[in-house]
């Protein structure tokens, strides 16, 4: 270390403590050590690196040649997971999804996935390896089956789907039930006139609302044919129904159950009982997308849109090399200054510089500086 000002025994005490910190819980930037530079607390690597004991046998590859996840005691997966070779377990619906989550690939392995039948929101790449992508994925431009299966005779819908004018492909029950899903309106053009109910009043652009409401003294219609003169001058004005303490009026007119309200399904006609409603919260270990949904941590940042507004690989950075002393290498890539780690900030996008270790390696770094 070099000083501008002479050099002190407490800035010597500084420098070491600094030197060994680093040594000690960084050892990609110090080189290979042997045995006898792993202290207490360390693991080490048939390649001569020293690891914290805490990262041996926890899923994840941290020794440069993987040592630390051989020769480990078999995890007991709940009866809803899937078991990878490794021990690692996975809910069992990641099985042969075309994704590879198992550190050691088992869960898309051809001995388990090729015979396999594809459940009806999945697309059967067919082939040999018999892998089933998101149905979503079928024609979206981006090749998902190893065989390019779900992007081959694209130019044409299934007979039984609507073909947007974009050349998407939607199911029919998606034509012209009031929502955008092709994305161009093209599923909402031509639709014929919707037909009211018997207690319901239809304005003049083909609207439909409850019938009470129609000359109640506030335009409910969006062209005001509900209030009209030639309509309301010659009738009282009647009051809206209102619903039970225990129910929830839709801003349609129909009063649902209270629970239902911010339930994630629609309810109501005009779908007014997911209004307004406040994002949920996702666990520590999921991504949570733009629109509120939740993600595996580990889908974040993977090349593969999971959220349906990709906002899971909106931002990536992909970083090939982390080299430097100061530098620490996130599992997903990223690289970020070393003195981030343990910092009690999520850096990595995917944590892995804020593991739960950390609070040991913290507690392992303060007893080192008091002996000092």
């Amino acid at each position: 270390c070099i000083f501008l000002e002479p050099q002190t025994l407490r800035k010597l005490t500084v420098c070491l403590s600094f030197f060994l910190f680093f040594k000690k819980y960084f050892p990609q930037n110090t080189g290979t050590h042997t045995q006898s530079e792993c202290e207490t607390g360390q693991f080490q690597c048939k390649s001569g690196a020293c690891v914290p004991i805490v990262w041996r046998c926890d899923g994840d590859d941290d020794c440069p040649d993987s040592s630390d996840e051989e020769n480990c005691p078999k995890k007991t997966c709940a009866a809803t997971d899937f078991t990878c070779k490794n021990g690692q377990c996975l809910p069992a619906r990641w099985r042969c999804d075309g994704e590879v989550e198992c550190a050691d690939g088992s869960d898309e392995a051809d001995s388990i996935c090729s015979r396999q039948t594809c459940p009806p929101e999945k697309f059967d790449c067919g082939g040999a390896a018999s892998k089933c992508v998101s149905l979503s994925w079928r024609c979206d431009g981006e090749r998902d089956c190893e065989n390019g299966a779900d992007e081959e005779q694209c130019a044409a819908c299934p007979s039984k789907d609507f073909q947007c004018r974009n050349g998407k492909c939607v199911a029919p029950i998606f034509v012209c039930d009031g929502d955008d899903d092709c994305g161009d309106a093209s599923d909402e053009e031509k639709c014929s006139a919707p037909t009211c109910g018997q207690h319901e009043f239809r304005c003049n652009d083909s609207e439909c609302i409850p019938a009470l409401w129609s000359c109640d003294g506030d335009p409910d219609c969006k062209d005001k044919s509900d209030e009209s003169m030639e309509r309301c001058s010659r009738r009282t004005e009647p009051q809206k129904p209102r619903c039970l303490v225990s129910e929830f009026q839709c801003g349609s007119g129909e009063c649902v159950h209270l629970n239902w309200k911010c339930d994630g399904d629609p309810d109501c006609k005009d779908k007014s009982d997911e209004a307004n409603c406040p994002l949920l919260t996702c666990r520590p270990d999921e991504f949570q997308c733009g629109d509120g949904s939740c993600i595996h941590g580990t889908k974040q940042c993977n090349k593969v849109h999971d959220c349906p507004d990709y906002s899971d690989e909106a931002g990536c950075v992909n970083v090939t090399k982390c080299d430097g002393p100061k530098k620490f290498r996130c599992k997903n890539g990223e690289c970020i200054d070393s003195s981030k780690v343990c910092d009690n900030v999520k850096d990595c996008k995917d944590w892995s510089d804020e593991p739960v270790e950390c609070g040991k390696i913290l507690r392992v770094s303060l007893h080192t500086h008091t002996l000092m």
